[in-house]
């Protein structure tokens, strides 16, 4: 019986190391792949049709340069990449901080 026992603790333990070790990079590119793309469709949505207008002058509001302009849309799209990548990796790395706190 203290075998199994041994066992079971040795999983656990391994479980909760692998829940707590999320790689920060990964999760961070991911989502900013994903932003970015809604941001160049967005914008390029914008550019050849009308749509989304609102939509772009708002962010471009928070993004320096994004417009409804096939140039105003690549400047836009990487201001996204960086700022995703950015908020995602500071997220985790605070759930991680708080995660050996509390």
């Amino acid at each position: 019986m203290p075998k199994k026992k041994a066992e079971k603790s040795t999983v656990k333990k391994k479980v909760i190391q692998a829940t707590k070790d999320i790689n920060k990079k990964r999760w961070a590119l991911a989502a900013a792949l994903i932003w970015g793309v809604v941001v160049l469709i967005v914008g390029l949505l914008s550019t050849f049709t009308g749509y989304a207008a609102p939509i772009v002058n708002g962010l471009g509001s928070l993004y320096l340069g994004y417009s409804a302009t096939i140039f105003g849309t690549l400047i836009g799209t990487v201001w996204a990449l960086v700022d995703m990548f950015i908020g995602v990796y500071l997220f985790i790395w605070l759930y991680e901080v708080l995660g050996r706190i509390l």
